[in-house]
This record gives C-alpha cells, sequence and structure tokens, in this order.
C-alpha cells in the first residue's frame, strides 16, 4: 500500500542481511504478492526494497543515440527502495506475511 491504496504494479525483493544464502522477489499486482513456498525465502532477517512506477501523463524527455534513458519515476520513497533499511524476519514454519504500509512522502532527511 501507498497512501493507502494498492500499488497497481510493482516489485518487491528481499535480501538477506544475514548468513542465508538465498535472495527473493515477486511482482506486485493490484496491492498482492506472493512468493511460492517452494521457491520462498530460508529463515533468517531480509532487507526489503519496494519499487513500483509513477503512472501519469509524464512523457520522458528526449534522449540523444547512445545514451540511456532516464530512470522511471518511483512512487516508492528512497527509504522503502533504493535506501531501505527496512527490515524483516521470516520464521521457519508458520505464515510468514508481510504486508507493508508507504508513505509516497520521504522522510529522510537530504
Amino acid at each position: 500500500m501507498v497512501d493507502g491504496a494498492p500499488v497497481q504494479t510493482g516489485t518487491v525483493s528481499f535480501t538477506p542481511t544475514e548468513g542465508q544464502a538465498t535472495s527473493g522477489g515477486a511482482v506486485i499486482s493490484n496491492g498482492k504478492y506472493t512468493i511460492p513456498r517452494d521457491n520462498g525465502l530460508l529463515a533468517g532477517k531480509y532487507r526489503v526494497a519496494i519499487s513500483a512506477p509513477a503512472s501519469g501523463s509524464d512523457k520522458p524527455a528526449p534522449v540523444m543515440p547512445g545514451e540511456a534513458p532516464p530512470l522511471a519515476k518511483d512512487l516508492i520513497p528512497p527509504e522503502w527502495n533504493t535506501a531501505s533499511n527496512q527490515i524483516v524476519e521470516v520464521k521457519k514454519g508458520g505464515s510468514n506475511s508481510f504486508p507493508f504500509e508507504v508513505s509516497s512522502k520521504s522522510t529522510a532527511k537530504k
């Protein structure tokens, strides 16, 4: 959820913060994501990063041949994305459910 509304499209990734050897992620569609248990994460702590492209009428700026296009604007602020320190703990057995409530207003200090 971003500002109380479901993320229509995006991704969520889980990167290990300890010695576990797995990382994982999923596509977000209509505010939901799942990682099948068979392909799931091992027990341990993971850094969460979420990305959701902003939709709108903003047309990308033209680029010169050979230049990389500009990155798409993201709904998710850096503290949940590129500079994420958000940590979850996957526990062995049981249900591991991680709903995320994100504010599009960045709280990171510049």
